[in-house]
């Protein structure tokens, strides 16, 4: 008798635990994957999947530096030119407190476009003004698209005529709010 009493508490004891182990596997899976912080109306992107934090613009009527450049469409844009100037502006810029941006290669420029599609989570420079976000492979410029109405997150080579814009990126290894 008290063997099967003993081989209850045992298996009531490991149903237990593979439920609760099963409930914090699925409260793991649930977990947001973007999360926002704003340091000084500055406000960073944080992807806890790709430990990359990304320049996500600024607080509205502020005039602190929003982490934007735009490249407008003109014909004198070559992409030599836009890929250095890119090069420099995320070298260059101080955004939240950090100094080690860079400019993004084009999986994760597109990875995040997709990532904040399926999520619903809106990209401060996704918008219909500026379609297409730079971002540098292989030292060769290319955009990725962003307009709604268009297959999303293509990647495209750079061209003349094409207007685009520029967010930075930085690699953490554990993202910290600044």
């Amino acid at each position: 008798m008290k063997t099967n009493y003993h081989l209850f508490l045992l298996t009531s004891t490991l149903f237990t635990l593979s439920t609760t182990l099963l409930s914090a596997t699925e409260e793991d899976n649930s977990t947001k994957r973007f999360s926002v912080i704003t340091f000084e109306r500055q406000i960073i992107l944080q992807d806890s999947h790709t430990k990359l934090e990304w320049v996500n613009g600024r607080d509205k009527n502020s005039s602190v530096e929003d982490g934007y450049k735009s490249f407008p469409k003109n014909k004198s844009n070559i992409a030599v030119t836009i890929k250095n100037e890119s090069k420099r502006y995320c070298e260059k810029l101080n955004f939240a407190t950090y100094n080690d941006w860079r400019v993004p290669t084009p999986q994760e420029q597109q990875a995040l476009i997709q990532a904040t599609e399926k999520e619903n989570f809106p990209l401060y420079y996704s918008n219909l003004e500026t379609p297409r976000v730079i971002a540098i492979s292989d030292n060769k410029l290319r955009t990725i698209n962003t307009h709604n109405s268009q297959p999303v997150a293509k990647i495209i080579p750079w061209e003349n005529q094409q207007e685009a814009g520029l967010r930075c990126v930085r690699d953490a290894e554990d993202p910290l709010a600044p």
